[in-house]
């Protein structure tokens, strides 16, 4: 994280307006949900700057969305690690209601990856399967 205390405090300002903090739930069947951090903006420098100050992430667009004539970009990031610091980082300078939030999504995947075990492989043995074992004509 490349980043000076000024940095950080003028980032978090902008996560606190334009940023989102979330659990991401996989589409696929064998991986526990997991936090995710992204922030989006119709001015691309403003972006690229957030990024540059904590190195992590992946920045994608231009996308048009909706009621909108300018294009949006959007900065989004995954990894466990990358947004643990994040977090950590960020924490002190957020307001009282996204640190709140940040706590209880925290709260949320703790339970979450306490419950989480992980899926057996493989497929179940169809009914055809069943009956050749049982020796029974299908």
């Amino acid at each position: 994280m490349k980043d000076t205390t000024t940095d950080v405090a003028w980032a978090a300002g902008l996560f606190e307006g334009e940023g989102t903090i979330y659990l991401a739930r996989s589409t696929r069947r064998n991986e526990r949900p997991r936090l995710a951090l992204s922030l989006s903006s119709t001015d691309k420098d403003v972006v690229e700057k957030f990024r540059s100050i904590f190195g992590v992430g992946t920045l994608t667009g231009p996308y048009m969305q909706k009621k909108s004539t300018k294009p949006c970009w959007l900065w989004r990031v995954r990894k466990e690690e990358d947004c643990d610091s994040m977090i950590e980082a960020l924490y002190p300078y957020l307001g009282t209601r996204r640190r709140m939030t940040i706590d209880s999504l925290l709260a949320e995947k703790e339970e979450s990856d306490r419950r989480w075990r992980p899926r057996r492989r493989g497929r179940r043995p169809g009914p055809q399967v069943a009956r050749d074992q049982l020796g029974l004509l299908g």
